[in-house]
């Protein structure tokens, strides 16, 4: 089934970016599930579409030290499929 990962990176407590990525699995993904691509993130909270058939789920973001670490991270991101939100 689809699944919509969705998740911020922040800095100092500001969302510098939100990124995305839809991935396929048979894994029914519920909060507190440990998510590995390029960082551990947490599921948050899980919604399940009815009418698009997929599930949403929103991790905990990706909290960096400084600013100058937000566009080598989106690199990183995109490397591995993520897309920018907005861009």
């Amino acid at each position: 089934m689809k699944t919509v990962l969705n998740m911020r990176i922040r800095t100092n407590s500001q969302t510098k970016a939100t990124i995305r990525r839809e991935i396929q699995s048979s894994m029914i993904p519920f909060p507190g599930l440990i998510i590995e691509d390029g960082h551990e993130s947490e599921i948050k909270n899980v919604v399940f579409n009815v009418e698009g058939d997929y599930y949403f789920v929103t991790l905990s973001p990706d909290n960096l030290e400084s600013e100058a670490e937000v566009d080598s991270v989106k690199i990183m991101y995109k490397e591995r499929g993520w897309t920018i939100v907005g861009e």
